[in-house]
């Protein structure tokens, strides 16, 4: 019998309620045939029972150690436009061996949230500056100061309007 390749999937799952957590246990009912997958979630919650009977799951903070345990074949992140994914954003910038399944056209207003929530506004603005153009960061400047100044409309236009894919 052959061996089956080891994979990590990066997502949330049940009993998070996304399209991206059913889609995923779709996709690994199917990759189980090929391969042997380990599911990193995020912190704070526990995966469905029907999740944890069908394949190993561990928290994102194990994954180093997992790796150098198992050294994965692939690394699968499946990522959506909402906050439940942003665990993932940081150590996919430092695997190798990555395929990121993107469920949405936008990852601007998940990437300003994330950082804003952590207080964490001088990254963000590097994080955005290095993804656009001069005359682009210039407005989101202007965005940023309306925001300051209590309105939050020219953010939300500016974030539906640039994606910030480049980093993925």
């Amino acid at each position: 019998m052959k061996t089956k390749a080891p994979i990590a999937v990066w997502s949330p799952v049940q009993p998070i309620k996304s399209g991206v957590s059913d889609s995923t246990l779709e996709l690994l009912m199917e990759l189980r045939q090929f391969y042997d997958i380990e599911i990193f979630i995020d912190e704070g919650y526990e995966p469905a029972p029907e999740v944890k009977a069908l394949f190993p799951v561990f928290p994102f903070t194990a994954y180093e150690q997992r790796h150098h345990e198992r050294n994965f074949a692939v690394v699968l992140h499946q990522m959506g436009n909402a906050f439940f994914h942003f665990y993932q954003y940081e150590p996919m910038k430092r695997q190798q061996n990555v395929i990121v399944s993107l469920h949405d056209l936008t990852w601007a207003h998940t990437l300003f949230n994330s950082y804003a929530r952590q207080g964490r506004f001088a990254e963000l603005r590097q994080e955005i500056a290095s993804m656009l153009s001069p005359d682009e960061f210039a407005e989101y400047d202007a965005a940023e100061a309306a925001l300051y100044q209590g309105d939050s409309s020219p953010m939300r236009q500016f974030l539906d309007r640039h994606y910030l894919l480049n980093n993925i």
